[in-house]
This record gives C-alpha cells, sequence and structure tokens, in this order.
C-alpha cells in the first residue's frame, strides 16, 4: 500500500489570512466604539463651553452669572438614573 503525500504548503497562507480577517473585525469594532464615544465628548465639550461661570465668587454680579448658567445647564437631559440605581445598589 503506498502512502501519498499532500500538498500542506499553503496552509500556513490560509491560517495568515484568517488571522488577518480576525484582527481587522476586531479593529473594526474598535475603531466604531472609540468612535462612538468621540462624538459624544465633542458634545458634552460643547455644552460646557457654553456655560461659562467665573472661577471665585466674589461680587453679586459673579453669583448672579453664577446662578444663570447652572439654571441654564440641562441636568435631567444628561442623568442616567439607571447607573445612578446600580451604583448606590452596589455601595449597600
Amino acid at each position: 500500500m503506498a502512502y501519498t503525500r499532500l500538498n500542506t504548503q499553503g496552509a500556513s497562507h490560509v491560517v495568515l489570512i484568517a488571522l488577518v480577517a480576525v484582527l481587522a473585525v476586531v479593529g473594526f469594532a474598535g475603531y466604531k466604539v472609540l468612535g462612538g464615544n468621540s462624538k459624544q465628548s465633542a458634545s458634552t465639550q460643547t455644552q460646557s463651553q457654553a456655560v461659562t461661570t467665573p472661577d471665585k465668587i466674589k461680587t453679586k454680579a459673579d453669583l448672579q452669572q453664577s446662578a444663570k448658567s447652572l439654571d441654564a445647564a440641562d441636568v435631567e437631559k444628561s442623568l442616567d438614573s439607571t447607573q445612578l440605581d446600580t451604583d448606590l445598589n452596589d455601595l449597600l
């Protein structure tokens, strides 16, 4: 009975191509995740730059300016109560 030798020279190339494909998928997923966060942080920076407050409150005018900027901030819009509940339950 004669054994025939199989041609396995291309097997390493297939493994290399599969590895590159997996790395491409992981890289693309990471890019999408980081891209979503940068958009969110850019909008957060825009909101924080729009509200100006004095460094130190020295006069009544500084206090009124601070009060106006706090009133203008929409806290409930960005509030995630489920995360707060989870953090509080973890502490208890």
